[in-house]
């Protein structure tokens, strides 16, 4: 598989998991080394080098996944391998799970606040309304 094969089939998987993806296409007038795929989905930024079965990171390559990791980006580098195997789906997905188990969570703490909390407001509103009898 090319490189080109790699990365239509990259992007094509990201976008049917809702990912946005951007590679430039000619970077012949643009700084060497800028990562080949960049995928935004929610939260998630990630910065991909995509290489065929033999290819090898370049210097200047190498130099921009440092520097972006170091800043707290997720980069790395992807193969045909990686797209066989399903690391690539698996990468994607991951904090998937994490996030929709924090949403769900999110909701059921609030849920059950609302439901701690509402005896207790009417209480207050009850010692606190004034009597309107004599």
């Amino acid at each position: 598989m090319t490189e080109e094969e790699l990365l239509q089939s990259v992007r094509e998987l990201a976008h049917g998991l809702g990912w946005l993806t951007y590679h430039t296409r000619m970077s012949k007038r643009s700084d060497p080394g800028w990562p080949d795929l960049v995928l935004v989905r929610g939260d998630r930024v990630a910065y991909r080098e995509l290489k065929n079965a033999t290819g090898k990171v370049t210097d200047e390559q190498q130099v921009w996944l440092d520097a972006l990791a170091a800043a707290g980006a997720d980069t790395g580098v992807w193969r045909p391998v990686d797209l066989a195997s399903g690391e690539i789906q698996r990468d994607l997905l991951r904090g998937e799970r994490d996030r929709t188990f924090g949403a769900q969570l999110a909701v059921r703490l609030a849920q059950a606040r609302a439901k701690r909390s509402a005896p207790a407001r009417r209480r207050r509103g009850q010692q606190l309304a004034p009597r309107l009898d004599p």
